[in-house]
């Protein structure tokens, strides 16, 4: 399974094909580090797209993704673990405001995905 690495301005850079590890963990409710997933590749795969804190790695068609929080290298083991907050987990850290002035939002008549973009705006 390709993990695809997109920069800041989620523009993708390459694939990441050679990983040891992929580990993540999506889950209704819990705490934040139940919406969280770990990578590990050894020094040589991440050289080659260089992920780093605030870049994106996910799985194209599927909710397996988020952004880099924590890049951490352990030059004795040659290895590279990029961990982070699953698309729910990044979710799950927003909060969502009504407009100034307002005490709630009120969305009528409009397609789920189109309330989730007003409400949700560019917050990700």
């Amino acid at each position: 399974m390709d993990l695809i690495h997109a920069d800041a301005e989620r523009t993708e850079v390459g694939a990441v094909d050679l990983y040891i590890s992929l580990d993540a963990c999506i889950q209704l409710g819990g705490d934040l580090l139940d919406n969280s997933f770990e990578v590990t590749l050894d020094d040589f795969a991440w050289s080659a797209t260089k992920p780093v804190r605030g870049h994106y790695l996910y799985v194209p068609g599927t909710e397996w993704g988020g952004m880099i929080d924590v890049v951490k290298h352990n030059t004795e083991q040659g290895k590279v673990t990029l961990t982070g907050a699953t698309w729910r987990g990044m979710l799950a850290r927003k909060v969502v405001a009504p407009p100034a002035g307002h005490s709630h939002w009120t969305v009528s008549y409009m397609e789920a995905n189109q309330a989730v973009a007003l409400l949700m705006g560019n917050a990700l």
